[in-house]
């Protein structure tokens, strides 16, 4: 910090500096002045000036370029300040005062906690803590980035890492400060994805739920889940092609597996879905055993080659499956497209046939599909009429 009555005496400031210019230097300073000044702060490598002037004064053009380009802060005080308030300020903020670093994380907390309460995105509440706190805050969505360099918080929703709140503040009071409310933060940030995913979830347990019922209700049902599948958007007039995925782990060597089943078989159900959504449709899913039911719904014929389109997509699936469960070994068996909901039936029995069929005959590939039987369709018409007589 370094104070001065003239403009003249910025050439002996100490070098990263803040320099504070009196009130009689402040009134006398002219807009070339100032230009030569701040040509001199940048010399002396100084961190910026502070004047003291009244709420009309403006800088040139001139001088707020030369600060922009030589990054000097440029600071305007008005003219009835304290100086030595100001003096105290300004010394607080360069080192660190503790009370100021409580004052800024008791800001901070207010802001997250209003962010809590309206249910605002991470990247919105890491906004709204950079203004509390002076520093900037950054949330960096991604799941399977490692831990970022600096102050860092995660954002854990259900067991998983689904990003970072992070921050560059320096070591001080002040950083201590960031890296408590960081924690906070990402405490709020949790809430908020995990209520978005619940919302989320409504309609997909919705859907889960009438996939089962349609394909499991006696005729005297099938009305009114129909009825209800329309109104949950499911085109179930339309037409359909199933993918049954079998999942299969070792009963021995694999007790944390075995243990969690149901998590692993959800999880997988969830993995395959996001892989079969993002290749576009209208997708429901429903889960049993170790088996993963998925079914693609669209309003016109998708045509003979719908089969071998989705099975590329089954192929990712089963890798992200494998991939995501170690040990795990995952296969499918696609239907082929029928109308309606005995065209929906049909499909299912279909891709559970084909992969029975493919196991027994010794056929090792991932994914196999109804309409490419060729010379096993007489075994795979076998398996479909046992699992159209199963109960």
């Amino acid at each position: 910090m370094a104070f001065i009555e003239h403009l003249s005496e910025v050439e002996g400031v100490p070098a990263e500096s803040l320099v504070v210019l009196s009130r009689h230097g402040s009134a006398a300073i002219t807009d070339y002045q100032l230009d030569v000044a701040l040509r001199w702060i940048a010399i002396r490598q100084a961190a910026g000036l502070a004047v003291v002037t009244d709420e009309l004064w403006r800088p040139s053009v001139t001088a707020l370029e030369i600060a922009r380009r030589e990054a000097i802060a440029l600071l305007r005080a008005l003219a009835g300040t304290d100086l030595a308030q100001l003096m105290q300020t300004l010394a607080n903020e360069i080192h660190g005062d503790a009370s100021l670093a409580l004052e800024r994380a008791d800001a901070a907390m207010a802001a997250i906690m209003s962010a809590d309460a309206h249910g605002l995105e991470p990247s919105r509440v890491a906004e709204l803590m950079a203004g509390a706190l002076g520093t900037e805050i950054f949330y960096l969505a991604d799941a399977g980035a490692e831990r970022p360099p600096g102050r860092t918080a995660a954002v854990i929703v259900a067991g998983q890492v689904q990003g970072w709140l992070t921050s560059e503040a320096a070591d001080g009071v002040l950083g201590v400060a960031v890296g408590l409310v960081l924690h906070v933060a990402a405490a709020a940030a949790a809430r908020y994805l995990e209520a978005a995913a619940r919302s989320r979830e409504i309609p997909i347990r919705s859907r889960s739920e009438l996939l089962s019922g349609l394909l499991m209700a006696d005729s005297g049902r099938s009305e009114d889940l129909v009825t209800a599948a329309r109104s949950a958007g499911l085109p179930v007039d339309g037409w359909h092609v199933a993918v049954h995925m079998q999942l299969a782990w070792p009963e021995i060597g694999q007790p944390e597996i075995d243990m969690t089943s149901f998590e692993v078989v959800d999880s997988a159900a969830r993995v395959a879905l996001q892989r079969f959504a993002s290749a576009g449709g209208t997708w429901a899913f429903t889960r049993f055993a170790r088996t993963v039911l998925l079914v693609s719904m669209t309003g016109s014929d998708p045509g003979p080659l719908a089969g071998g389109r989705i099975a590329k997509v089954a192929g990712l699936a089963v890798a992200a499956i494998e991939d995501r469960f170690p040990g795990v070994k995952a296969g499918a068996g696609i239907g082929a497209a029928h109308e309606g909901l005995l065209g929906l039936r049909a499909s299912v029995t279909e891709a559970r046939a084909i992969l029975a069929s493919a196991r027994a005959a010794g056929r090792t590939e991932p994914v196999v599909t109804f309409d490419g039987a060729g010379i096993h369709r007489m075994l795979v018409e076998w398996y479909t009429t046992l699992f159209r007589s199963a109960p």
